[in-house]
C-alpha cells in the first residue's frame, strides 16, 4: 500500500533489522506533491521482497536500483477481491439500487477524496460544477468521504449539488456492487481505478497523473484532471463507450485473482531459505561498480546484481530469456567475462 502506515511499519520493521515485504510495489505516479508517492517510494527503498502487481511496476523497481531477485510479479491483490466477492457484490448493489431508485447502467458514480482536489478550493469547484452539469444527463450518486462533505461545507458547494444523490460512504460490498452497475465511474481513488478496470466499468479519472497506467488500456480508464470541460467531455465520451468497454474481452495486466496465493508462496519460501535484513561483506572489494553486461557475462551471478535488463530494440524488460543485455551492480572490480578482480 501507500498509507503513512505502511511508511511507519516498513521504518519499523528496518530498524528492528524484520524483514519488510512491500505489496504494491513500484507503482509511480511521478507525482512527488502527492503524499502517496512519496510513501511508496520510502516503503520501497527499505523493503526486502517487493511484490510489484504488474510488469511496468518491477520495472520501475529495477531502475531505481531493487535488484531483481528481490522483484517478484504477482498480480494485483484488489483483483483477488473483485473476482472473490462480484457475485456477491452485485446483490447488495442491486438492493442499494431498489433502494435509491437508480437503475442499472443509467448513473455516473462519483467519489472525490484526494488532498489535491478537496483542499484546493478551485478544483473542488471544478469538480462540483462538473458533477452539477453531468446531472443533467445521467443521475449521479455521489458518495461522500468524510473529509469531503467537511470541505464542500466549509466552500458552501453543497448547494451547486442539488442535482446531485449524495449518501453517506457506502461498505465495500455495497460500493463495488453499485461501482459494477454504474455507466460510468469518476474517480480520484488509486483502488477504485483498479476496481473499475477488472468490472470493465468506463472510468474518469479526476486527476493529472497515474500510478496505474494499466487502466488507461482501451481508453477504459481516462485521465481528466480537475478541468470541469475536460470532466464533463470525457464523462459524456465514457458513457456512450460504455457497451463497448464492457463487451471488451483482454488479460487484466493487473493479474488473473491469485495474486494473494503467489505472494503466500514466495513468503513461505523465503522463510524458510533464510529470510533477513543481511550486512554485505565488502571488505576485499569496498567500490561497488555498474556496468551493461551481455548474456555471456552472466555465468557467476553470484557476483553482482541484475538492476535492470533490455531486449534487442534496447526496450527497459524483466529479466528473461530473450534479454540481451543488463545493467548489473557489481561487487567487485570486474573484467566484462564473468569474473570479479580484488586487485
Amino acid at each position: 500500500g501507500d498509507t503513512n502506515t505502511v511508511v511507519a511499519s516498513s521504518l519499523t520493521a528496518l530498524k528492528c533489522l524484520v524483514p519488510f515485504a512491500h505489496v504494491e510495489a513500484g507503482l509511480r505516479s511521478w507525482n512527488m506533491r502527492m503524499p502517496e508517492e512519496v510513501n511508496r517510494k520510502i516503503a520501497d527503498a527499505v523493503a526486502t521482497l517487493h511484490f510489484a502487481p504488474t510488469e511496468l511496476a518491477a520495472v520501475n523497481l529495477l531502475f531505481e536500483g531493487v535488484p531483481s531477485q528481490c522483484v517478484h510479479v504477482t498480480g494485483n491483490t484488489i483483483v483477488d477481491m473483485v473476482k472473490e466477492y462480484e457475485g456477491l457484490a452485485r446483490e447488495r448493489g442491486e438492493e442499494l439500487l431498489f433502494k435509491l431508485g437508480l437503475n442499472k447502467y443509467r448513473y455516473i458514480l462519483a467519489t472525490v477524496h484526494r488532498a489535491e482536489n478537496v483542499e484546493n478550493p478551485q478544483r473542488l469547484r471544478n469538480i462540483v460544477t462538473a458533477l452539477e452539469d453531468l446531472s443533467q444527463h445521467y443521475d449521479v450518486l455521489f458518495p461522500m468521504h468524510p473529509r469531503t462533505e467537511k470541505r464542500l461545507i466549509e466552500l458552501d458547494l453543497l448547494r451547486h449539488l442539488q442535482h446531485v444523490r449524495m449518501v453517506k460512504p457506502m461498505g465495500y460490498l455495497e460500493f463495488l456492487g453499485v461501482l459494477a452497475y454504474a455507466r460510468v465511474a469518476l474517480t480520484d481513488s488509486g483502488g477504485v481505478q483498479e476496481e473499475a478496470f477488472t468490472l470493465k466499468v468506463p472510468t474518469v479519472i479526476l486527476r493529472y497523473n497515474t500510478e496505474r497506467p494499466e487502466t488507461t488500456m482501451f481508453n477504459v480508464n481516462v485521465l481528466a484532471g480537475a478541468d470541469k470541460d475536460r470532466i464533463v467531455k470525457l464523462a459524456m465520451m465514457q458513457a456512450d463507450r460504455a457497451e463497448e468497454i464492457r463487451g471488451l474481452s483482454f488479460e487484466n495486466p493487473l493479474g488473473d485473482g491469485s495474486a494473494g496465493k503467489h505472494i503466500a508462496r514466495i513468503l513461505k519460501e523465503a522463510v524458510e531459505t533464510g529470510l533477513a535484513v543481511k550486512e554485505p561483506d565488502l571488505r576485499e572489494t569496498p567500490a561497488i561498480e555498474y556496468r551493461l553486461l551481455e548474456e555471456g557475462d552472466l555465468e557467476n551471478s553470484s557476483l553482482f546484481d541484475l538492476l535492470a535488463a533490455f531486449d534487442g530494440d534496447g526496450k527497459p524488460v524483466l529479466p528473461h530469456g530473450n534479454t540481451s543485455r543488463f545493467l548489473a551492480r557489481v561487487k567487485g572490480r570486474f573484467n566484462g567475462k564473468g569474473s570479479p578482480y580484488s586487485k
